[in-house]
């Protein structure tokens, strides 16, 4: 299973990483005593929509207004153990939900969507969530995000495989444990692969590119990107486990464009002519190689394509 996350507001979205992002802002909207049930679509039992939003702001009687989601799949309602089971496909994220007409507390006869300029933010789609019991996936995720609760699909989504196209704007995504491909297009976007053997391309614009774990092929595009590697264990010194940087553009000897960040490695500066030397850096036969401990020898590497050690120096790097 491949999940799609696919952003299509121009206006750039923070889908999950770091603090402050879009899930995070998912609000408590399930409130029965106000009234704020969301709208299943035609029926409690088969129902190929859920949608929910947090307010009535045009004053119609519907709460269809401001921050919102709609689920896509086939779902099922049990009113008497407020369990919810079946099937979601499709998760969309927006503001302002259109087409409710409703029909009875929590019912909608007509379909559901969003309209407008940058609306929705993004959608999440080929989600394959299945579930029977409040202790499975679709309860737990959907019953969650009507609730202000966004870990659980977080959860699900760093244990899929996923993939990630960015739009116009400024982005970011956080991958998880499996092998994403994350396009960040144009944007200055912030893309973070975590574990899994992970395809990073920033596309147009000044990107920040985070392989992590596993063994990464990271790609800047155009624009001054950085590479960020946190841990040793991003891309250690061992044959087929390090990562690659297939264009990194070094400039020249006297001026960079991209960055490789290596400031939480601790390493201390570059040495040309390939020499090796403790907590620093070094370049030999396509390979960028740092050690780390002080003991002259490299326990980090990654590799460059294209790149030779006459146009590296300190300035395409971040140092302790």
């Amino acid at each position: 299973m491949t999940v799609t996350i696919s952003i299509n507001s121009s206006a750039g979205v923070n889908v999950n990483y770091g603090g402050s992002n879009y899930l995070d802002t998912i609000n408590d909207n399930f409130d029965s005593m106000t009234g704020r049930f969301g709208f299943f679509n035609n029926s409690f039992t088969n129902a190929s929509q859920y949608g929910i939003a947090t307010s009535d702001s045009d004053s119609d009687g519907v709460i269809d207004d401001g921050n919102a989601f709609i689920a896509g799949g086939n779902m099922t309602y049990n009113l008497m153990t407020n369990t919810l089971s079946g099937s979601i496909n499709t998760l969309t994220f927006g503001n302002n939900i259109t087409g409710v007409t409703p029909n009875g507390p929590g019912l909608t006869s007509t379909s559901m969507s969003f309209t407008g300029t940058n609306n929705p933010a993004f959608t999440i789609s080929s989600l394959g969530i299945t579930g029977t019991t409040q202790t499975d996936n679709t309860h737990q995720i959907l019953y969650g995000l009507m609730n202000g609760d966004e870990s659980y699909l977080e959860a699900y989504l760093a244990s899929q495989a996923v993939i990630f196209q960015g739009n116009n704007g400024n982005d970011a995504f956080q991958g998880g444990n499996q092998a994403d491909t994350l396009n960040g297009n144009q944007g200055n976007d912030t893309l973070a692969g975590g574990g899994g053997n992970d395809t990073i391309s920033g596309g147009d614009g000044n990107d920040i590119i985070i392989g992590g774990a596993g063994v990464d092929s990271l790609s800047g595009g155009n624009g001054n990107d950085i590479f960020v590697f946190t841990a040793v264990s991003d891309s250690p010194n061992s044959v087929g486990a390090y990562d690659t940087i297939t264009d990194f553009n070094a400039g020249t000897s006297t001026g960079t464009v991209d960055i490789i960040d290596l400031e939480a490695l601790g390493v201390l500066g570059f040495n040309s002519g390939g020499v090796a030397q403790a907590f620093r850096a070094w370049f030999s036969s396509g390979v960028l190689y740092a050690d780390t401990n002080g003991n002259t020898t490299a326990d980090f590497a990654v590799a460059l394509t294209g790149v030779s050690d006459a146009n590296l120096n300190d300035g395409d790097f971040l140092f302790a």
